[in-house]
Order: C-alpha cells, then structure tokens, then sequence
C-alpha cells in the first residue's frame, strides 16, 4: 500500500512502473495497458483512495465488491483514469449503479 499524497509521483518511478507494463505484455501479449494514463493523468503513487473506495462500495452491499475492484483496475490500466482521483471513483461508483452521495460521504468518514 502507498500512503496517501497528493505530490505527484517522481519521473524515475513513472518510467520504472512504465517499464513493468511493457516487459508484462511481451511475456504475456493478451495482455493490454494503455499508455495514455502517463500523458493524461498526473500519476501519484497513492493506492489509500482505490482501497477506500472498495470499503466504501461495500456500504452499500457486498455484491458491488468485485465490480468495483475490476472497474478501478479497468480504469487504470486500460482507460487511463487516475483511481488516485476522487473524480474518478465517483464516476465509477455511479457507473455500478451506487448512490453518489452516500458514496462520496462513505469514502472521507473515519472508519473508512
């Protein structure tokens, strides 16, 4: 787990995380990434708001749990949306069918 910050993450590390991607798909070539995330999204080595946002997604039942992982996963490797953004999250519980409100309010409580 990355703690949260909202400092954007070192060039050094965007390339070495940028070089994991590309050895994965030439030893495993099914698999896809999208490259865009390191041009459009201002990356952050933050995993705290994606880990909040799957307990917050299991307030309003277990069901969504899975759903929402794979959509976070989705959104990061294959969509380039940044899962460190609160945007991004809320745009992705509304997609499962979430109450935005009640997630947006569930992600900042302290037992989150």
């Amino acid at each position: 787990m990355a703690p949260d910050t909202d400092e954007p993450m070192s060039l050094a590390l965007q390339n070495k995380i940028q070089g994991i991607w590309q050895k994965i798909q030439q030893e495993v070539p099914q698999t896809q990434f999208n490259f865009d995330f390191w041009i459009t999204c201002q990356p952050r080595r933050s995993t705290y708001s994606a880990c909040r946002a799957i307990l917050a997604t299991l307030n309003q039942g277990d069901q969504f749990e899975e759903r929402m992982i794979l959509k976070i996963q989705q959104a990061y490797y294959l969509e380039a949306k940044n899962p460190s953004n609160q945007e991004t999250l809320i745009e992705l519980a509304e997609e499962l069918g979430l109450n935005k409100n009640q997630f947006f309010c569930d992600l900042y409580v302290p037992e989150t």
